[in-house]
């Protein structure tokens, strides 16, 4: 699987797809709109973001971290976390959200 073509074929706006899902983790593909997302927080899990293009802007504990193609980030678990307006790309995102 070619994670670029797959990012590709996602359409506009926030989208995403589960790839896989391994023991207790679950492995999403999502395409970033400039939009960002509302902040969350995840008491029981952390959670991991792989940049694979593009850039966008995470917050943490109202901390700006700016990722772009390549950078990996861990979000620890009990930090209030977002992303910011105007981000675009495609990103991996790890974690062991409760898989049904």
């Amino acid at each position: 699987m070619n994670l670029a073509t797959v990012a590709a074929q996602l359409p506009d706006g926030w989208a995403g797809r589960i790839l896989a899902d391994f023991g207790c983790v679950r492995m999403k593909l999502f395409k970033a709109d400039a939009a960002g997302l509302a902040e969350e927080m995840h008491c029981d899990w952390d959670e991991a973001i792989l940049m694979l293009d593009g850039e966008l802007v995470l917050e943490l504990d109202q901390v700006p971290v700016c990722l772009k193609a390549g950078d990996f980030h861990l979000i620890p678990r009990g930090v209030r976390h977002r992303i910011l307006p105007g981000c675009r790309g495609s990103f991996i995102l790890l974690d062991p959200e409760p898989v049904a």
